[in-house]
């Protein structure tokens, strides 16, 4: 992925977790997205198909993000040189839930929890 694909997919990434926060995902639209992230309708569709995969995929980062390797510090924990044991992959989620609790309960909150689950 190049540069400008990776800065759009980001840029579509903070504005659902912006509009998770002050929504209701069924509320949430394509066109909502597009316009927070100051991104065209067909580079969205670029990345996504739709709204849950864009969901889906938010989540399989994270998790990804959580038992893969983690070569630097983050901004709230660093789990750079542990092992990948249980303990600490919850731990690691857990720290995730807490920075980002806004945007993980109104996707919980809503019917995009099973997606989430």
């Amino acid at each position: 992925m190049d540069r400008r694909q990776k800065k759009s997919r980001e840029a579509i990434f903070k504005a659902f977790y912006s509009l998770v926060t002050q929504k209701k995902y069924s509320d949430i639209t394509v066109q909502d997205i597009i316009d927070r992230a100051d991104v065209g309708r067909s580079t969205f569709y670029a990345h996504f198909d739709t709204k849950d995969a864009l969901l889906r995929e938010m989540c399989t980062e994270l998790f990804d993000h959580v038992v893969h390797d983690h070569d630097a510090a983050e901004k709230t924990h660093d789990f750079s040189g542990e092992a990948n044991d249980t303990d600490s992959i919850i731990t690691h989620i857990l720290y995730h839930i807490k920075d980002n609790h806004c945007n993980i309960a109104g996707i919980l909150d809503s019917e995009s929890g099973g997606l989430f689950l």
